[in-house]
């Protein structure tokens, strides 16, 4: 028989944050974990950990160990996707429109965002950037960018899975916070949204932005490494099943 399931679900990190458990006693706890890493990292905020880090002009600073895991977590994600994963774009990032919380402002329709948007090609690292962990076995329905049917359903056991999509944050005509390396600008590379499975959510999110980044042919071919899916301009659905070595 299924045990029950409680449920948490609250506000966070530009988002909204769902906590599933078979006991419900941790789930405060786990909470108040979450909202603490929110506030410590969070941009918008200038009383924030990592705003006062990049303020900084020291060479060294402290940091706490939570920043310092969030940026090991950040640049292992570089090192895993050849750079397509940058965590230095924030003046790229706020140059494209996006200096403050996105939380409550109207988006932007992503088929208007489509048809206004810039050759597609891939994104590339520059020279000289919707997460679930789960333990025990479950199967992960991925969202459908265009608002359809589930776009895949993925059997996930003890790991993590990551989406990284242009729709959740689009703002003006086709700006949104998936930036290329290369440009500084928002990559328009004819995907739409990328799903990626990994041991860790770091590394899944990882994943998931740099095949949304590499294009189809490219961003497929990554996610073969652990499984995963992509969503093209079009709406088709591209598996990317795990690749099985032979014996």
């Amino acid at each position: 028989m299924t045990p029950a399931l409680h449920e948490l679900d609250f506000p966070a990190m530009g988002t909204r944050v769902r906590l599933l458990a078979s006991d419900p006693r941790p789930l405060p706890d786990a909470r108040a974990e979450v909202e603490q890493l929110a506030a410590r990292l969070t941009r918008f905020d200038a009383r924030s950990e990592l705003c006062r880090l990049n303020a900084d002009p020291r060479p060294v600073a402290p940091a706490s160990a939570d920043l310092r895991a969030a940026v090991r977590a950040a640049l292992r994600g570089a090192e895993l996707t050849g750079g397509l994963a940058d965590p230095t774009l924030l003046g790229a990032l706020e140059r494209a429109g996006y200096a403050r919380s996105l939380t409550g402002v109207p988006r932007t329709p992503l088929r208007s965002a489509l048809a206004a948007a810039p050759a597609r090609r891939a994104a590339r690292p520059h020279d000289c950037g919707g997460d679930m962990r789960v333990h025990g076995a479950h199967e992960v329905l991925v969202a459908h960018p265009f608002g359809a049917e589930p776009a895949a359903s993925i059997p996930l056991s003890g790991g993590a899975a990551a989406t990284s999509g242009v729709d959740a944050r689009l703002w003006g005509t086709s700006a949104h916070h998936l930036l290329d390396p290369a440009t500084g600008e928002p990559a328009w590379t004819g995907v739409v949204s990328a799903t990626a499975l990994a041991p860790t959510g770091a590394e899944a999110e990882a994943l998931a932005k740099a095949a949304l980044l590499a294009g189809p042919d490219a961003g497929r071919a990554l996610l073969e490494r652990r499984g995963g899916v992509l969503v093209l301009d079009d709406g088709a659905v591209v598996p990317a099943p795990r690749e099985v070595l032979a014996a």
